[in-house]
């Protein structure tokens, strides 16, 4: 069942980057692009982020590329706790967790403001539970009785979602969106447990626009602290 749903992920992916890599639109080439990526959710009451690095490139339909998370507290915990730089702890395990992904982004509205995506994560991992730091007597997590006190693993994941990004000014806004996770795993408490909805937000660096800022100075001038961008631009044109 994990093989054909991936097979079947991968053949739609595949087979709409195909459709919109053929299409000619104008002023639409691919162009190289980077965004910090962060996906919060709660696992066993515990609140955690996925922190990312997504780069690849994209035109105004669609983006391709690979993708980097570290699997951690969630940002907040820095303010409620003092070891913020320990594992996270699920269950009866600190877990140590690292995902590479390949991914693709279909642009589905997009103005020189606003952006709504829809982004598709296939993934794998390594990762890491260990319960012997935490000295417990016995194992319980849930409905499972586990019977190993550490345990490293292969996970594979998929991550669905939908976002939408806002620019305050050219380079920088924010961004906000929901999603679910399904992890696969021959463990059902690592399945169950890191399979979920997911939600992100922050704030969105668009390290497009950075190469002309750092090359021209009448367009780092212009745009760099300018909210009214998009009346400027259009000013501009005409």
């Amino acid at each position: 069942m994990r093989n054909k749903l991936l097979l079947v992920v991968f053949l739609f992916v595949t087979g709409i980057a195909n459709s919109q890599f053929y299409k000619k639109h104008e002023n639409d080439k691919f162009k190289f692009f980077g965004v910090i990526d962060l996906r919060n959710t709660s696992i066993e009451g515990n609140n955690v982020e996925y922190y990312g690095l997504k780069l690849g490139v994209g035109n105004n339909r669609l983006r391709l590329g690979l993708s980097y998370h570290i699997f951690h507290k969630n940002l907040f915990s820095v303010f409620t706790e003092n070891d913020f730089s320990m594992s996270p702890r699920i269950g009866n395990y600190q877990v140590n967790y690292q995902i590479g992904s390949i991914f693709t982004e279909l642009i589905l509205y997009q103005t020189s403001r606003w952006e709504l995506v829809a982004p598709i994560n296939l993934g794998i991992g390594l990762m890491n539970l260990n319960s012997e730091s935490l000295d417990l007597g016995y194992l319980h997590a849930n409905k499972y009785e586990l019977d190993y006190d550490k345990k490293e693993e292969w996970v594979e994941s998929l991550f669905v979602s939908i976002k939408a990004n806002y620019r305050i000014v050219k380079w920088v806004g924010l961004t906000g969106g929901v999603g679910y996770c399904q992890s696969f795993s021959n463990d059902d408490y690592v399945k169950e447990s890191f399979s979920g909805l997911f939600y992100s937000f922050g704030v969105k660096l668009f390290f497009s626009e950075f190469g002309q800022l750092f090359k021209s100075n009448e367009y780092r001038h212009k745009y760099l602290w300018e909210p009214n961008f998009v009346k400027k631009h259009e000013q501009t044109e005409n």
